[in-house]
């Protein structure tokens, strides 16, 4: 698989792009306990604004920008520490799931690939869970955050 290197420049697009490219070929179909299987509809970096009636728009799987801060690491360096929200919508608590396995299997798996773009330390913080209901569908949300670094040479001003 082809990794994006990150840069000072590029860090929210070349570390989205990173997961994103990690999960989408890797997170795709999920089979359950009934032996039906549930196939990703939307991948995507925020919920879509268009309106979902039926439950064959589901699941949608979002990876949210990354967020991060910055500290000193050298004297020639710093250091960014982020985080990434990665949301899973389903019809079915079963795939949610199965989903979340899917995921962190995708990002554990590839961590190596990742670390040679620039992007380390990569850990799973959290999960959180979630349900509503969007009209007559139950909606089971699962969010994992990872956390990350990225060491970059500071911009020298003297």
């Amino acid at each position: 698989m082809v990794v994006t290197n990150v840069t000072k420049s590029t860090i929210v697009q070349s570390i989205w792009n990173n997961f994103y490219d990690r999960i989408s070929a890797n997170v795709k179909t999920v089979t359950l306990v009934d032996s039906s299987k549930q196939t990703i509809q939307t991948y995507t970096a925020a919920f879509p604004s268009k309106s979902f009636d039926s439950k064959d728009n589901f699941p949608i799987l979002i990876i949210d920008t990354p967020k991060f801060s910055t500290d000193f690491y050298t004297l020639t360096r710093s250091i960014v520490d982020g985080n990434i929200d990665i949301e899973i919508y389903t019809t079915k608590s079963e795939s949610a799931d199965k989903f979340v396995d899917a995921i962190f299997n995708s990002i554990e798996t590839y961590k190596n690939d990742l670390r040679g773009g620039g992007i380390k330390m990569i850990e799973l913080n959290s999960v959180d869970f979630d349900m509503f209901e969007r009209g007559r569908m139950k909606i089971h949300m699962r969010r994992l955050n990872f956390t990350f670094q990225f060491v970059y040479d500071k911009t020298k001003t003297y």
